[in-house]
């Protein structure tokens, strides 16, 4: 996968976000679904990033770029919204490059 920002990057950012804007900052009704999918998105980022794979092949069910993709078609309005919204986040991965490295993954092919 091709972005402008490494995985690396990409996990860092929503990990600082959950830390220091979401956990104390949002006050929603839903902050416990939110935080289920904030962490699952954590979660499939982290495996992207250190490469832990069941099977090596990306295409596969299995694989974190297709998890990362159920995660969007699943979740796209809360995730590119409600969890990476607006132009700041208290993270030094800028949200627009975040949110570019996520969206990369809506067209990726399961088999």
């Amino acid at each position: 996968m091709n972005s402008t920002i490494s995985a690396k990057e990409a996990l860092r950012g929503p990990i600082e976000i959950y830390e220091n804007d979401f956990t104390d900052g949002y006050r929603g009704y839903d902050k416990e679904v939110l935080d289920k999918i904030f962490l699952k998105l954590i979660v499939a980022v982290t495996r992207l990033e250190h490469d832990i794979r069941y099977c090596h092949r990306p295409e596969c069910r299995c694989s974190p770029e297709s998890n990362i993709k159920h995660l969007i078609d699943d979740y796209h309005d809360v995730i590119m919204g409600d969890l990476l919204s607006g132009v700041c986040g208290l993270s030094e991965v800028p949200l627009p490059r975040l949110r570019e490295f996520i969206k990369q993954f809506e067209f990726h092919e399961i088999k």
